[in-house]
């Protein structure tokens, strides 16, 4: 197509946010821009081992295993388009927070991934999930079920909830959950189990993140404005990207990782898993150098909290901050 006849990229965020002058997204741009596209890149690859279902990776598996594991897969690239485009608008609290519901479909994966006997009741625990639902609207809504339909997905959950007691050996009065199709009763045993060979634990960073999504008293503070004055964020901000970014790439890392350790991967997928690995350290690091929350304005040192990743070299970590 002709240069002249293609339409010019615009950039969304001064509509979005009309009360912004263009010197901040300018600074931002400066700070965030390169690192962002960075991100962009590295999600296009992750989402590149998933697309084919053809794939040599994916004829080792069971096909019910393969295209659960896929499904979420698919789901994890698409959530981490989200956080990419809060974070390209400044929003790093709400990047964050969406942060929180990639961990969990990684989490998931992995689980799958270590008990593939666990991938058709995953699939099938919908029609729980679906009941539940049906059955708490009001009789007379405009969305609730007929007496036949709800009787239907009655007896579906029934069935299920059975198939999931006989594989597990749940007692009968033993409570059921959403997550009984792990064999497990809560979100934190599954996690607990996925990353139970893992030095690093998520628990308290997606403790952090749920402050974040939901309507905690921690859920946002005052800031100061460059004039030293305290004020409420309503709008974009410079800071506070790094946490979202970094952990977002590392969930779409495990979750990739494991969808293709499950298979059989061949050289190619693995030489180009490795280039997802390096693609995701490099920015993490980068991240934590860029970040202006990274630094005390006193001293330069990083401040409290801030701590480096370990792809940074020791001898190129700055010094703490002294002012404390």
């Amino acid at each position: 197509m002709p240069m002249s006849n293609r339409r010019k990229k615009r950039d969304p965020r001064p509509k979005i946010f009309p009360d912004v002058h263009e010197r901040f997204w300018r600074q931002f741009d400066a700070h965030w821009g390169e690192l962002l596209e960075a991100m962009a890149d590295t999600i296009s690859l992750a989402e590149s081992f998933g697309v084919n279902p053809d794939a040599e990776c994916f004829k080792g598996m069971a096909p019910e295993v393969a295209g659960v594991m896929r499904m979420l897969h698919a789901r994890i690239c698409r959530q981490a388009r989200a956080v990419n485009t809060l974070a390209f608008s400044g929003l790093g609290e709400e990047a964050i927070a969406e942060w929180r519901t990639c961990h969990e479909l990684a989490t998931i994966i992995m689980f799958i991934s270590e008990h593939p006997e666990t991938a058709v009741l995953y699939g099938q625990s919908a029609v729980y999930e679906k009941y539940n639902l049906a059955k708490s609207i009001p009789e007379g809504h405009s969305e609730a079920p007929s007496k036949s339909e709800l009787a239907e997905l009655h007896q579906r959950a029934t069935d299920y909830e059975a198939a999931v007691r006989q594989t597990h050996g749940f007692k009968s009065k033993r409570r059921f959950t959403e997550y009984s199709w792990s064999g497990h009763d809560t979100f934190a045993a599954i996690e607990e189990s996925a990353f139970s060979s893992y030095a690093w634990k998520p628990r308290p960073y997606f403790r952090f993140a749920s402050q974040k999504t939901h309507a905690s008293s921690n859920t946002g503070h005052p800031v100061f404005d460059n004039r030293g004055n305290e004020v409420l964020l309503t709008g974009p901000s410079n800071q506070g990207l790094t946490g979202a970014i970094d952990k977002t790439l590392l969930s779409l890392m495990q979750a990739t990782g494991a969808l293709i350790l499950q298979g059989t991967p061949s050289w190619d997928d693995m030489e180009k898993f490795e280039v997802l690995m390096e693609q995701r350290q490099e920015i993490g690091a980068i991240c934590w150098l860029v970040d202006p929350a990274t630094w005390c304005s006193q001293c330069s040192g990083f401040v409290p909290g801030a701590n480096p990743p370990d792809e940074i070299p020791a001898e190129d970590i700055p010094h703490p901050c002294r002012c404390a």
